[in-house]
């Protein structure tokens, strides 16, 4: 009756009111939309590009710096600390060229600080050969100090000014990653405040339209579509309102309700992308310390002399671990071990089977109880299973002592260029398969000086060409090896990863390590 009572125009201002307010309501729905997807385009431009560029030069600066103080050290040791440091400082490098490729300032700033890490280890290259080549000299010549001192001199030729290139290039390229961090954390910041906007302009928008049609608006557009609202929504979720909730009267009331709710979704929705911010700040520096906890040696004993290194198939964490530590007896034993899988889930697993391995070993229990205390580590995991291989040297009583739980065969090359392996003595470490006591054993063989034993995981005997499919094999590491000898464990160590590259292994199909050790010289009791 309302309706036939009222005059054609006034009975119109309703479809004029929504013929003007849906092309506006449209509008700023669009726009929140295009700001909602920029906000999470650079939300997910931090996650995977500048917090791990950062995290990847972290890295650089880190190998440079060893570089360096080999460098400054000298003599044949340092030599071989200078090629290890440089071969991580060229991996860094590549790793964090490639994650900035083509982002203007940064991407020219990176390619400089190749360029000049580049050169400099060619130039430091060029004089560690030299000097590895004199070093040998005063081993066999004795009686001559100064010619010891004089090969020892010789290593590095590389100009002073190298690490200061890398280090000027990595300051500049981690300015140029800061401005891009903060621009982005600001872009990111606005979104909120945009989304912000959009919600007050919608809700003036509203007033604006309540306020020109007070009651008409109400009762012939507002009123039905909220009850249409309310039985779609309790329609679809099946949900009854509750009868003795406070309501809202009126329609002032329901506005001022609705905006409640919408600011303490907002009000959330920060706190969520603050812990977000905060989570994405903690990865990098989190990734690199597990990193140095799986590849961490902590020295051999006396007579013994090792070198190993890990190249992760995905990012800084494998789920290879390998260590080196002396015992209470004076012996040295070497621990090498592969988790299945790799990336971080094999990461963190591994963290912890090293450490629960070097616990036993460090309290003198012996690589069977070592062997037990791995197992009750992994027991928890129970879609995962790990293998795993001690092996105990003593160059006092030129002895080899071995427990090998499913892990590749290692090469043992005699000083007359003779290879043997050494086999399993107990199956691969599983959580399903509870082991009995006596499920490991111990081996033992002579180990004298000239000796080299060298330890490696299947990504590197079962590495396949990624066109070919052909496999590197377990006749091309022993043919490497015997090729190299007589070698120091850092040499056999370079040479295995060098006839990798160059077979064209795919570096990201399985983490590769390797780890060597050599009897220099009978110890004393």
């Amino acid at each position: 009756m309302l309706s036939r009572s009222l005059p054609l125009t006034l009975r119109a201002i309703p479809l004029a009111a929504v013929l003007v307010a849906a092309p506006l309501a449209g509008g700023i729905s669009a726009g929140a939309w295009l700001v909602h997807n920029k906000h999470e385009r650079i939300v997910s431009q931090i996650k995977e590009r500048w917090r791990p560029a950062q995290a990847e030069l972290t890295e650089v600066r880190h190998a440079a710096q060893d570089a360096r103080a080999a460098g400054l050290t000298g003599g044949p040791a340092a030599a071989w600390q200078s090629l290890e440091a440089h071969g991580r400082l060229s991996e860094a490098v590549f790793r964090l060229r490639s994650s900035v490729r083509g982002t203007g300032e940064a991407g020219t700033a990176a390619a400089a600080l190749e360029t000049a890490a580049h050169q400099w280890s060619a130039a430091t290259l060029g004089g560690t050969a030299a000097g590895l080549t004199g070093a040998r000299a005063p081993r066999e010549a004795e009686g001559d100090p100064q010619g010891a001192e004089a090969a020892a001199g010789a290593v590095f030729l590389a100009p002073s000014d190298h690490y200061t290139a890398v280090d000027s290039a990595a300051d500049t390229l981690s300015r140029h990653l800061d401005r891009a961090v903060a621009a982005a954390e600001r872009q990111a910041g606005s979104g909120d405040t945009s989304l912000l906007l959009y919600l007050l302009a919608w809700c003036a928008l509203t007033a604006a339209a309540i306020v020109l049609f007070p009651r008409l608006s109400v009762t012939r557009v507002l009123a039905p579509a909220a009850r249409i609202e309310a039985d779609l929504r309790r329609a679809a979720t099946g949900t009854v309102d509750d009868p003795l909730a406070p309501r809202p009267q009126g329609w002032l009331s329901r506005l001022a309700h609705e905006a409640d709710r919408v600011r303490a979704g907002l009000s959330q929705s920060r706190w969520q992308a603050r812990c977000s911010h905060e989570a994405l700040t903690q990865n990098g520096p989190c990734a690199t310390g597990l990193h140095r906890i799986l590849t961490a040696q902590n020295g051999p004993g006396p007579g013994i002399d090792v070198h190993g290194a890990l190249i992760p198939a995905e990012g800084l964490l494998a789920g290879d671990y390998l260590d080196s530590l002396a015992l209470p007896d004076g012996s040295t034993a070497l621990v090498l071990g592969d988790v299945t899988g790799h990336g971080v889930p094999a990461g963190l697993l591994a963290v912890q089977l090293k450490c629960a391995v070097q616990t036993a070993l460090r309290t003198g229990l012996g690589p069977v109880v070592a062997a037990h205390a791995a197992w009750r580590a992994l027991a928890h995991a129970d879609e995962r299973f790990s293998t795993l291989l001690i092996a105990v040297a003593d160059p006092r009583n030129a002895t080899l002592t071995w427990l090998n739980a499913g892990q590749e065969q290692p090469f043992l090359v005699r000083a007359d260029g003779g290879v043997e392996r050494l086999q399993p003595t107990g199956p691969l470490i599983h959580p399903l398969l509870e082991p009995e006591a006596d499920a490991w054993t111990t081996r033992c063989t002579p180990f004298r000086p000239g000796d080299l034993l060298v330890l490696c995981t299947d990504g590197l005997t079962e590495g396949r060409h990624p066109q070919t499919a052909a496999e590197f094999g377990e006749q091309r590491v022993a043919t490497t090896l015997a090729a190299t000898l007589p070698a120091e464990p850092v040499t056999a160590v370079a040479a295995l990863y060098h006839a990798a590259e160059a077979f064209g292994v795919d570096w990201s199909r399985d983490d590769v390590t390797v780890l060597a050790a050599a009897c220099t010289a009978p110890a004393t009791a």
